[in-house]
């Protein structure tokens, strides 16, 4: 007996010991290239890591460096990750190079040193002879792999010794596995993607210290520290998992504003093609050890300790909870309302420190200088002048959001985006033009809410989503407008009235009528989802069925939304094999080829009608497809950040044909434009807002562009503007303070 409890202290201690290191453990590599480069020649340096299914922080060139070599020709690199796959080195003169040595260090000491002679074993692959790119296959995480043995073995040492001289009972380990616990479920998590790698200390401590409030509550809760700890370790993995899925395929980590809409996820999870990736049994693996550990240690458990340990855990998760939430790491931590950089934030320092940070940020603020009696400064941005002339103002308005609708023809000048003919015919006889919208492959109720509103997001805490957090109350919206003119507000979309709240959040923003999915019978799809054509066949059925003379509609289409792994019973006809594995291309470019001859049938219908009409149709976004199919679709385009948030708008009458191009204008400025259009009269806000689009004619999220084309990446870099003061003190009175 008293040799298996010693086997067990071994085991259970050697484990401890092994977690500990591995949290503490951050690999930093150095590497050093001979090269016949001169001195000043300015090479481009880069690395990718490939192993996960997930863009690798190198693909967002967070990783990219710049070098210059020095006389003798050397390149010296630090701070390599330890998932490397390649470095590839460019010379920016296209002089011609030799590879003649590369030198791997870490913590200062030479691990791999290989000569010109031999460094073919590390299968460089340079280009054409014309070409001054080299690819150097470096698979550095083979040293990682080694060294995390080389801890194990430490451990197995270090926890024999403990048993054996300082006799640590089995008890006593399950008391310290409460400790360790938050450890394994963070290096569980974080393993997913390989993201634990980028972690620094300081911030996987902050992380550690939230799982370790986490434990504390679940011990509280179950009052079993088996318990506890083994429900702590399933759902964090659990939640790697989801968190690791929801960046693949929406290109953005889960924010604390996505626990809101898990049930909208949940209607379109059946879309997505889930694939295990390796980096996922690493953090299992633990697990699994884990959990055998504490379960041969689970009879050690005294029952009559749970009540004085309860009490005293208590204090200890308020003091953590302080001390966490008022530390100087915590305070410092990136929030920001850029994808690219909420991305960096999870990845770099962690997912629980940046879920926390984007949760303590959600409260909204009253904007700087408040004042419900300087809202009549408004009234000077307002021209006096009145248009008398006769005009004609559409009996109709029917205003549809097209899901994932993107006119990449309009972006990248080439053959295989030619897909929406029909649409590009309507701009001869249409206002249209690019419109930036706040958010790119998913999170389509934000799009929702700023063209509706005319609201941007750029005033809400990063990765906020209004329609799930903020409204609760009537708020000021383009359907209040035109309520107010006697117009009878309708409200489709062709899936649960549930999703993004949309049930709730369309009364509150003055729609009369609203018909999901469950209002339809006989419904016909593509792909698990309603066809644009048979979608547009019920537009014309509540147009014909209207019960009054003034009549809005606000559609929202879902035939494009994604994923797009498989035709399934979607006719191909786009055809990109010349071009590589892009079947996310071929996909969506068939859908949207499916949608303008919807869209055609639409129009050719309301050109008939005697009852002047105005049809308003725009994307929510781009689409999330994978890295070769969004290279082939957006081309040169790619180069600029902000195009990834450019969709199509146009707006059609059937009883005008004059063309308007619009060079530029954000999703917030639309309910101003289409009332501009109509010929309607408008609230001062929305006069206001005509004004304010004269000055900024892009306000997003990705950016603010002003009317000399200068950008601007944060709201903050002009808000001493008086007229972005005021738009910002409008904003929080319509949404919050709207009667």
């Amino acid at each position: 007996m008293k040799t298996k409890k010693t086997t067990l202290s071994v085991a259970a201690l050697s484990f401890i010991i092994f977690i500990a290191l591995l949290f503490l453990y951050r690999p930093n590599y150095q590497i050093n290239i001979d090269t016949s480069l001169k001195e000043g020649i300015l090479c481009d340096i880069g690395y990718t890591a490939k192993l996960s299914n997930l863009p690798q922080l190198s693909d967002y060139d967070i990783m990219k460096e710049e070098a210059i070599t020095n006389e003798d020709g050397k390149i010296n690199l630090s701070k390599i990750p330890p998932t490397l796959d390649e470095i590839w080195i460019v010379s920016s003169t296209g002089e011609k190079y030799i590879i003649e040595g590369i030198e791997i260090k870490q913590f200062g000491l030479t691990i791999s040193q290989v000569h010109s002679n031999n460094i073919s074993k590390y299968d460089v692959n340079y280009n054409e002879p014309e070409s001054t790119k080299a690819i150097l296959e470096l698979p550095i995480y083979h040293w990682t792999i080694w060294s995390i043995f080389a801890l194990a073995v430490i451990s197995l040492s270090g926890g024999y010794t403990l048993s054996c001289f300082l006799r640590i009972s089995p008890k006593n380990c399950l008391y310290l596995f409460m400790l360790v616990t938050p450890m394994v479920a963070f290096c569980s998590f974080e393993f997913i993607g390989y993201n634990f790698w980028f972690i620094s200390l300081k911030y996987r401590f902050i992380n550690y210290l939230i799982l370790l409030i986490i434990n504390f509550i679940f011990y509280v809760i179950f009052c079993n520290l088996t318990l506890a700890m083994t429900f702590e370790c399933l759902i964090i993995y659990i939640l790697g998992l989801v968190n690791y899925f929801v960046e693949l395929y929406r290109g953005k980590p889960v924010l604390p504003w996505d626990i809101g809409a898990a049930s909208t996820a949940l209607q379109i999870v059946d879309s997505y093609k889930f694939v295990w990736d390796f980096s996922m049994l690493y953090g299992l693996f633990l697990i699994g050890i884990e959990l055998f550990l504490v379960a041969k240690l689970h009879i050690y458990e005294e029952k009559k300790s749970r009540l004085r340990i309860s009490i005293l855990i208590v204090p200890l998760i308020t003091l953590l909870v302080l001390g966490t939430a008022t530390s100087k790491t915590f305070t410092n931590l990136l929030c920001s309302y850029w994808d690219y950089d909420i991305i960096y934030g999870y990845r770099t320092q962690g997912a629980f420190a940046s879920f926390c940070k984007y949760a303590a940020n959600n409260q909204i603020k009253k904007p700087r200088g408040y004042d419900p009696e300087k809202l009549d400064k408004i009234n000077d941005y307002i021209p006096s002048s009145i248009d008398s002339e006769e005009v004609i103002q559409p009996q109709n308005i029917i205003m549809i959001m097209n899901e994932s609708f993107t006119n990449y023809d309009d972006l990248n000048d080439t053959e295989y985006n030619k897909v929406l003919p029909y649409f590009e015919s309507l701009y001869d006889t249409s206002t249209y033009g690019n419109l930036y919208v706040s958010v790119r492959g998913g999170s389509t109720c934000n799009t929702e809410f700023e063209a509706l509103t005319g609201t941007s997001l750029t005033f809400f805490p990063p990765g906020a989503y209004p329609f799930q957090s903020y409204i609760h109350e009537n708020v000021a919206s383009i359907a209040q407008e035109l309520k107010e003119q006697n117009y009878s507000t309708v409200a489709m979309h062709l899936e649960q009235g549930g999703n993004w709240n949309r049930n709730k959040v369309y009364p509150r923003l003055g729609f009369d009528t609203f018909y999901d999915i469950n209002d339809f019978d006989n419904i016909e799809s593509v792909r698990q989802r309603a066809t644009d054509e048979y979608n547009y066949k019920k537009v014309i059925d509540l147009y014909e069925n209207k019960q009054t003379d003034k009549f809005f509609l606000f559609n929202v289409t879902i035939q494009n939304h994604g994923g797009y792994n498989g035709f399934q019973d979607l006719p191909q006809s786009v055809h990109l094999s010349e071009y590589g594995e892009v079947e996310n291309a071929e996909v969506y470019l068939s859908m949207l080829s499916m949608s303008d001859k919807a869209l055609e049938a639409l129009i050719q219908y309301f050109e008939k009608v005697n009852e002047p009409t105005m049809i308003v149709v725009f994307g929510d976004h781009q689409p999330k497809v994978d890295e070769a199919s969004e290279s082939l679709l957006l081309g040169s385009a790619s180069s600029d950040e902000f195009n990834k948030y450019i969709v199509p708008f146009l707006i059609w009458k059937n009883y005008e044909k004059e063309a308007h191009y619009i060079e530029k204008m954000s999703a917030n400025y639309l309910p101003s434009l289409i009332l501009k259009e109509a010929n309607l009269p408008m609230s001062p806000y929305y006069q206001f807002m005509l004004e304010l689009f004269e000055k900024y004619p892009v306000i997003s999220l990705p950016g603010i562009i002003d009317a000399e084309g200068k950008r601007y990446k944060e709201i903050s870099e002009i808000n001493s503007d008086e007229m972005i003061n005021l738009y910002e003190m409008w904003e929080y009175k319509n949404t919050f303070k709207f009667k």
